[in-house]
Parts: structure tokens; sequence; C-alpha cells
């Protein structure tokens, strides 16, 4: 096989002696007295109006400047196409609330441009590039979310100026802390994305400012406390172009070939750019602090890429991510990884301890084995999270160190890979090793991050009267455990632990408030609205359901045909964007022989967020295309208004219709960038031509409630909440468990525990049969014991063993919401699932199949299948 490294002539490498064992810090950002104004180390601040360092257009903003010329700066991109980026408006700042040591740079981000519905560009908030401009965030915008990022660039005097302190050295560290939750652990995965995302990226230009630029990637997410990215010199993409069929640069890149101390040494500039912050609302704000430099040797430089973890201080989990060497088709790999509370190297590194608990980005492979896997051969990128064990869980504490280590375990085949990965090393005490074969260590200190106390619950769902109302109190921030407290509540509703919960007994419009008090005796409230309603107030009269999606169609009279687009197809409840996010490739729509609407008709589109956020957004309607939404079509194409759904509910969008007109076709298209979060439920009619019997009914997120106890009788067919499989509570008549392989007993039932695949999920039971009198309903009571809300639409098979995907008769059970386990009481979240048995005749059962028909692992279980018989 070819090498790299042309510069090479032989085989065995010998490497250079360790020229600083330990970090130096090149960027400290502790600002003199915690002011910005008044700058750290030897850099000082130059705000707007001046321009001592001689940026272009450095007048229109703030900046950091050092005597000798050099300069660190924001850059504002003003391109603005989805191309080349979006301008991002916002400015620098000093912070010592959020710091690994004094203080660090904070970055405020004030708004930004945008593309609107009718492919225009746009401007939302405030176009702000100094501090000095700043007044309050009333008028920092209200898009959800902006298309554009804030780079930071250091240059130095001249454009082929070096940077004296990376001389020796081949490791540059920086530790960022972004905005927590704007990243959904659960959703970042092989199911939603086709890789690991790219969040903070390190651009290096070797020789020259004015020649091209090299790309270092990091892909961790916001885990609520620090992260740390340790950039290398071994890059994996150039500007300038690729170099080869597999897409691969050694240590030291092109000009630099197998030395990472000279790669290192001529950097004659960088953009240290925030990824993450693409697609977040304006008056977000993140952190950077701590830019050290290094020299490590012994490391694998070629095939283990900028090495960065990350960490949460709620769940003690860890996250870690790193770019494989190459990218073709066939260019798979996996790594194996280790920790310790002592320094990892080569000759220690089996001794390490595996984490109890490697998730990876295709959950499928996820495993106790300490193996990370590519997700994707065609990309570089690698993430997992890991969990320690529970015996070092004790030693997470602030300012405690976690050594990782990562090491090559990839079998790549001939044709895949570059002589240069098996060069070998002689490393002192181990013996000669090849390249590829060597560790690669990250150490992480634990610092703590207090973010301020705030109930993070900004709106109540709203209550039916007479239906079970659950709703979790979200609070952040200060020292758990909380205590929470309510005044004013309608009702029948009451607050235990973080929940609402109860029955409203009731039509009524409350002002609530709501306390937090901490660990730590810190307080704080909110004050919110609560509407309850009874179900006739929620009925939609003279109305008639043209389209229920689902996992089964439900088509009108009027509309017989469904089309959509490739990339958008059902999940759950509904229909979304299934591949990618993009938001114009998605359209979902009906046709068919028509319906004739008159002036002042409406259509309704019904719609549920089953994100954890709220969101905005403006769908489009065609009555004439049936296809993607494009510019040379808009004129066909109608705008509705913005829409707004909170996580886990509904939001109907309505198009009053302004002339007569007869459509055999409706097409929608959500307008909204999402990947399996907002689903398309129902397209209605409200029409003066049907009778006021004709109604449709708003979707309740709540179970009736049972309104005389004594009237319902329970029979349980199957209790699983023994671990013992021998003591399970059977019914006599269906006492055999069955249980698909990737399936098994966790914490109180049955569910998923290898893998997180949904389609590969069912437990059951079966034997001699039940007879099913008049009335039955089947019951499926649902234990959560994940940390998130889980919503999803569960099946039932009465006539197969097996997975979904290999046969049997399958039925859809009612749409479940399950709370996240409640840290205050520590107990799991519980929800239940009903199916209406009359609905299909049965009167004999012998087999019960259930699939929970959602991608968990080690959370959701089945507790309890009863039948439950009404008066």
């Amino acid at each position: 096989m070819k090498s790299l490294l042309s510069v090479f002539t032989a085989v065995t490498v010998s490497t250079a002696p360790v020229i600083n064992a330990e970090p130096d810090v090149f960027m400290s950002f502790d600002f003199q007295n915690g002011e910005l104004e008044r700058g750290f180390d030897d850099w000082y601040y130059s705000d707007k109006g001046e321009n001592p360092c001689q940026i272009y257009n450095g007048e229109a903003q703030s900046k950091l400047c050092r005597a000798d010329g050099s300069k660190f700066y924001p850059y504002y991109n003003e391109r603005n196409s989805d191309h080349m980026g979006w301008l991002q408006y916002g400015y620098i700042d000093s912070s010592s609330e959020f710091s690994v040591e004094g203080t660090s740079l904070r970055v405020h981000l004030t708004g930004g441009m945008y593309k609107d519905a009718n492919g225009n560009s746009q401007s939302d908030g405030t176009p702000l590039r100094s501090k000095k401009e700043f007044v309050s965030d009333e008028d920092l915008g209200v898009q959800s979310l902006l298309p554009g990022d804030i780079a930071l660039y250091y240059k130095g005097p001249t454009p082929t100026s070096k940077i004296e302190q990376f001389s020796g050295k081949n490791r540059l560290t920086v530790w960022v802390l972004m905005p927590r939750n704007s990243v959904d652990i659960d959703k970042y995965s092989a199911e939603f994305y086709n890789s690991p995302v790219k969040s903070f990226s390190f651009y290096p230009f070797v020789d020259t400012s004015k020649g091209a630029h090299y790309y270092h990637h990091a892909a961790n997410i916001p885990m609520g406390g620090w992260t740390k990215i340790q950039f290398d010199a071994s890059p994996t993409h150039k500007n300038s172009g690729g170099v080869n069929d597999l897409h691969a640069f050694a240590e030291g890149g092109t000009e630099y070939a197998g030395s990472g101390t000279d790669y290192f040494a001529n950097i004659a500039a960088f953009n240290l750019r925030a990824d993450f912050s693409k697609y977040l609302p304006a008056n977000s704000v993140y952190y950077i602090d701590e830019v050290s430099t290094n020299y490590k040797p012994y490391e694998n430089e070629e095939t283990i890429k900028t090495l960065a973890v990350g960490y949460s201080p709620d769940s003690s989990e860890f996250d870690i991510s790193f770019e494989d060497k190459y990218r073709c088709l066939d260019c798979s790999a996996k790594y194996e990884v280790r920790y310790s509370f002592e320094p990892i190297d080569n000759s220690n590194f089996e001794g390490a301890f595996t984490p109890a608990f490697v998730t990876n980005f295709d959950r499928r492979q996820s495993n106790a084995e300490g193996v990370i896997y590519k997700p994707n051969n065609g990309y570089n990128l690698l993430w997992a999270s890991l969990k320690l064990r529970g015996e070092h869980l004790t030693y997470l504490s602030e300012r405690s160190t976690v050594y990782f280590a990562v090491r090559d375990i990839s079998e790549r085949a001939e044709g895949n890979y570059y002589e240069e990965d098996n060069m070998l090393v002689d490393v002192p005490g181990v013996g000669q090793v090849a390249k590829k074969n060597l560790v690669k260590t990250i150490d992480y200190t634990i610092v703590d991050v207090n973010y301020p106390l705030q109930i993070k619950t900004s709106e109540i769902n709203q209550p039916v009267v007479g239906y079970n109302y659950e709703q979790e109190i979200v609070v952040e921030g200060g020292k758990s455990p909380y205590n929470l407290q309510a005044i004013g509540l309608p009702n029948g509703l009451t607050l235990e632990g973080n929940k609402l919960v109860g029955v409203a007994s009731q039509a009524s419009s409350d002002t609530v408030i709501l306390s937090a008090i901490d660990n730590v005796g810190q307080t704080t409230d909110v004050e919110l609205e609560i509407d309850v309603r009874t179900e006739d107030q929620l009925r939609v009269g003279q109305c008639k359901v043209l389209v229920e999606f689902g996992q089964t169609y439900l088509p009108s009279s009027y509309f017989d045909s469904v089309f959509h687009d490739i990339y958008t197809g059902v999940y759950q409840s509904g229909m979304t964007t299934l591949v990618g996010s993009n938001a114009e490739y998605n359209y979902q729509g009906i046709s068919g022989s028509g319906i004739y609407l008159d002036a002042g008709d409406k259509i309704r589109l019904v719609w549920r967020n089953i994100g954890e956020d709220a969101i905005s957004f403006a769908p489009r309607l065609s009555f004439s295309v049936q296809n993607r939404f494009n510019q040379a079509e808009s004129h066909e194409w109608i705008s509705l208004d913005i829409a707004n759904a909170t996580s886990g509910n509904t939001t109907v969008s309505e198009l009053m219709v302004p002339a007569p007109l007869n459509p055999y076709s409706i097409n929608v298209n959500s307008n909204f960038s999402n990947n399996k979060t907002l689903l398309l439920e129902r397209i209605e009619v409200v029409s003066a031509q049907f009778d006021q019997s004709d109604y449709c009914e708003m979707p309740i997120n709540f179970t009736k409630a049972i309104e005389a106890q004594a009237s319902q009788t329970s029979v349980v067919l199957a209790d699983f909440s023994l671990q013992n499989s021998s003591e399970f509570e059977l019914h006599e008549s269906l006492n055999s468990v069955f249980m698909d392989n990737y399936t098994g007993f966790y914490e109180q039932g049955l569910g998923i525990v290898i893998g997180n695949n949904g389609k590969y999920n069912y437990q059951g039971i079966k034997g001699d049969g039940i007879n099913i009198e008049a009335n039955a309903q089947l019951k499926v009571t649902w234990k959560n014991f994940s940390s998130e809300e889980l919503v999803f639409a569960p099946m039932v098979s009465f006539d197969y063993e097996g997975r979904q995907i290999h046969g049997g008769t399958w039925f859809e059970l009612s749409q479940t919401t399950v709370s996240g386990f409640d840290q205050i009481a520590q107990e799991p979240g519980t929800g239940y699932s009903q199916f209406e048995l009359a609905d299909l005749n049965i009167t004999w059962l012998d087999l019960i199949n259930i699939s929970s028909n959602v991608s968990v692992n080690s959370s959701l279980v089945v507790e309890k299948i009863e039948l439950i018989y009404g008066a």
C-alpha cells in the first residue's frame, strides 16, 4: 500500500523526546478584575470605532489585540447562503460566573440572518458587534433557530508570522461550555442523523494566513458541563481539496507529512469555529476558556484525531468524540476506550477500566465491552457516551480528574489504509509499536458549573375535565434536589413532587404561581396561566377529517390517495421528515375526487411536537403542486401563520379559503428543519356544507379518568415486576412468557436491553387461552427509568410470536406518554396504553404480543398486562 509520507524512507520511526510534558497556557482569558476592557496577560481590548491591530473592517467591531500586532476577534460571515454560511450577530465579553480557571471568554449571540419561507434573506434580533452596544435582551429576536455561527480568528502581525508558543508542540486544547440542553442526547443517534455532527472546529492556516486551511473537528454535544477538546497535528480535510481516494491526511498534512511539531510550528493563523452555535436562538451564550498547547509523544497521530470529552453533572455520563483517518464506502472502523484515575499510556492501557456501558451513535452497536464503532463509513467522525462503573461514581467530584485513552482495533482491508499506519515507533519501556496501535489520551478535570436556579416550564398543557392530567415541571440550575410549591391550582389538580397531577373537575381559567427551592435555600418562582376546558369546548363543529396519518392511513371518501416526499414518511402518529432535516425536503398530501370548498371554509392541519423543546414554524400548503416546494413554483404555495407547539403537544394551523374552489389534492410542507420531531397527524376541513353533528375532536394528550372504580374490574394477565421469571405473576391460562433476543428484564419489567431498535422489541404471553367478555379493554402499564419523557405508539399482535417486521397482524395501541424518572421521589415514570378488544370482536385470546415501537435502551419496560371490564 502506498504511503502518504513521501518524506520517509525507513519503516521505523524514532520519536523525539518529550519537549514539555505539561500544557502551556496560550490564552487564559483571565481578564484583570474580571473586566473585558482591562485585557488579560499581554492582550488588550480594542472596542468598536478603533482598529489598532489592523483587522479588516475592524472599526466596526470589538476585538482583542497584542502589542506585536497579533489579534483575536469574532468573524462575521456576510455571505448569507446555505452553502457559504449565514451572518450571526453577537459580541465578546468576559465571564467570572462560568470559567475553568479565573475568567473565561463569553460569546453572546444577539440575532442573525436567515431565509424566510419565500427564500428571501431576513434579519432577526439586533446586529450587535460590541459589548457597549448591548442594552437588554428584549430585542434579540423571535426566531427559534438561526443558521449562522460566529467563528473566532487568531492572526499574527503579518500573513507569514508564526506563533511562537506553538513551537515544539503537537496539541492545542480548548475548553468550551455549550448552551445546555440545546441537543437531545436521546436523539443524537444514527436514527436521526447520517453521522455525528460537527460541534467545534479548528481551522489552522499553515505557512501563510492567505492560503488554504486544514480542518479538525469535534462532535461532542452539550452535556451540561464543560467540554475539553484536544486538537492535534493530524487533519482530516483541506479546503483546497482532497489528496487521495481515501480522503486521508497523515500527521503534519501535506506540507509537513510525518511531523506534527513542524505542522504546529508553521501555523500562521487559525480559526476556532463554534459549529454548535448554528441553529441556536438569538440570546444564546457560549464560553471558551484555557486555550493551551502541549507536546505528547508516543501516541496515535494517524487514525485517531481530535480527541474530546464532555461531562454531564446530572447523569455523571461522559461523551467522547474523535475522527477516524479514512472516508470511503468500505472504511469501517472500531476503537476501544478505557479510563482510569491515574494517567494512561501504552504500557498500562490494558490495566485501565472498561466503561460500564458505551452508548454508540448507532444505538444497535452499544455495548459493555468499551467498543466505539464508526457509524458511517463515508464520514470521519465518531461519538459515544460513556457510563463509568458504579463503584467509581463517587470519585466524580469537583476538581477530580478522569484519564481516558482510546486505541484503534479496526481491521481495515487491503486498499483501505496507508502504510504509515504500520510504521513502528520505539516506545520507552514497551518496545516497537505500530503507529495505529498506539493509544491516544486525554485527561478531564471536573469543573463545577453553577447554573442559576430557574423553572424552565413556561407553558402548561391544557387540562381537560374528566381526564387524568400529568405534567412535569422542569427545574434547572442551583443545587438539586428541589422542593416545589404551587398556589392557585384549578380544582382537582395537585402538585406531587415535580409533577402537576389529578383530574380537573370543572372548566376554569387560573393564574398559578409555581415556586422552587433548591438544596441550599435558593428560590425562584414563575407565574403561569392554566385554562381548563371540557371535551365539548374542544370539539370543532361542522368539521370532517380528510386524512389521518399514522401507522395505517385513514383517508376519506374525498381523498383516497396519499403521497409524500422520499425523505418523508410515517413515524409514530403522523407524517414527518425521516431522512436528514432539510425543511424543503418535506411534503405530505392527499389526492382524489376532491371536495368543493366555499369562501370562508377552513383547512385545518393538526400537528404534534414530539421533541423536547417548544417550536415555532410557518407551514406551507398547495392545492396544485404534488412535489417539493421550490422558488420557481412559490406562487402555487400558500404560507400559513406561524404556529407554536410545546413539547409533547398538538397545535393547529388553519387556512381560511378566500374564494370557492374544488381542489383535487392538498399538499403540506412543514417548512421546519427537523428529523422525526414535528408530525402532521391530520388534515381536516370545516365547512358550512356539513351538519352540526359533524365535528372534529382535538387530540387530548391524556387518558380518560375512570369515573366509578367500583363499576370496573381488572384481571391481571401478567405482572413482570419481579426479576426472577419463575416469580412472574401470570394468568393460569396465559402462563408462558416469550420475548425478543434483544429484550430482557430491567428494573421492574421487560424491555430493550441490547441495542435500541424499537422494531427489535417484543414481549408477551401465551397459553391455552382465555375467554374475552363484552366491553373488554386491554391495558398495558409502562415504567420509564430514563430522564426524558417518552411519547410513542406501541403495537400489539394477537396471532404472532415474533418481531413486527417478520410477520403477523399488528394493531396500534393508544398513543402513550410516560414521564421521565422522578429525581425527587426517586420513582420511574408511569404510563398506560389501551386497546378496545370489542372493536375487533375478539372473544378468545391465547397470545398477546406487545412491541414498544420506540427506540430506547434499558429504560422503558412493560410492567403489567391487564384486562379491564366495564360495568
